[in-house]
């Protein structure tokens, strides 16, 4: 099985209807919504400026690399023919791979 093939299961296909990863990423959205709204706060924002710009930093990141991979493995689906531009370009433009962007 190829490193590919492995995080499309990981990230697409959890065994339980969920994943350690995708619960992670639950967290970090919800954490990211609770520092935005606390950022709201002039007198926190002031005191914690630091953190919380190195938090949304650490976020993008790892949102980033999150989105590059979801389309890198999206030619591992099952209902691609090949594995091409053609498909990724397909998943990029997907509701949910557009949600993702934007956010």
């Amino acid at each position: 099985m190829t490193i590919r093939k492995k995080l499309y299961q990981i990230l697409e296909k959890p065994r339980d209807n969920y994943s350690v990863i995708n619960i992670m990423l639950v967290v970090l959205i919800i954490t990211n919504i609770v520092a935005l709204i606390l950022e709201s706060d002039a007198s926190l924002y002031i005191q914690y400026e630091k953190y919380f710009w190195g938090f949304e930093l650490v976020s993008v990141i790892i949102f980033t690399v999150e989105y590059g991979i979801r389309v890198w493995v999206s030619v591992e689906s099952p209902h691609t023919i090949h594995h091409s531009i053609k498909t990724r370009l397909h998943y990029l433009f997907s509701p949910m791979a557009l949600i993702d962007l934007i956010a």
